[in-house]
């Protein structure tokens, strides 16, 4: 699912036929004859050769707007890294973020966010921000177009401990790839749709923060995320 190997693959394919229809237009302008021609057009599978180009065009520049598109979320993510930490109040990133994500929100979904009054912490506000931002969006993907739709967000401090969770009431995640989402490039959605380096950098973000982020199937069905960072005192 890398779409950089993608490309590529596309790219090497898109040579080798190059090459069969170079061969194929070199021998007409040789002057062969006709059996000759038919001949080598079969030989080359030309036909086919032709009838793959456009998927092969497609998927080519498909992948290069996954590559864009990954480009664009690590700019976000270095613009979001400027300015030392700081304490403040994850309470209000919460809040902002869920709000920036969930305004219009798809399908219609009902988003419930229940904090503590303070959720104080240390680190770079921006950063946790778009984790949140990849989360709460993940889950209204996971939940778009399902019947009673439903995400909640909820903030706790305890034990010397932040914990945020963002769950749904989607499909869930497999068991066999809960160990698999925070891997670069890993995605559960369609072709075309994602980066699959949302939940990566989050992962990474909440590592770097001194914390955690799991995910996990919940009982009574869907998924359910959950960070964990260490309370600023």
């Amino acid at each position: 699912n890398n779409p950089i190997s993608f490309v590529y693959g596309n790219v090497h394919a898109l040579s080798k036929y190059s090459d069969r229809i170079g061969a194929y237009l070199d021998a007409i302008h040789g002057g062969c004859g006709e059996a000759e021609r038919e001949k080598l057009r079969r030989t080359l599978r030309i036909d086919d050769t032709l009838s793959d180009l456009p998927a092969l065009i497609g998927g080519t520049a498909e992948g290069a707007q996954r590559v864009a598109d990954i480009v664009r979320s690590l700019k976000r993510l270095s613009f979001s890294s400027t300015g030392g930490p700081e304490i403040f109040d994850l309470a209000e990133v919460v809040s902002k973020a869920v709000q920036w994500s969930a305004s219009g929100s798809r399908g219609g979904a009902a988003v419930g966010i229940e904090l503590d009054d303070k959720l104080p912490v240390r680190g770079n506000a921006g950063q946790l921000h778009q984790v949140i931002v990849n989360l709460v969006e993940n889950a209204l993907d996971a939940v778009s177009g399902r019947a009673g739709a439903h995400i909640s967000v909820s903030g706790a401090v305890s034990g010397g401990e932040v914990t945020v969770t963002v769950e749904d009431n989607g499909p869930g995640i497999p068991a066999d790839i809960l160990t698999k989402v925070f891997d670069p490039f890993f995605t559960t959605k369609p072709v075309g749709k994602g980066t699959g380096l949302g939940l990566w950098i989050s992962y990474g973000i909440a590592r770097d923060h001194g914390g955690s982020l799991d995910a996990v199937e919940r009982p009574s069905g869907g998924a359910r995320f959950v960070m964990r960072l260490p309370a600023a005192s």
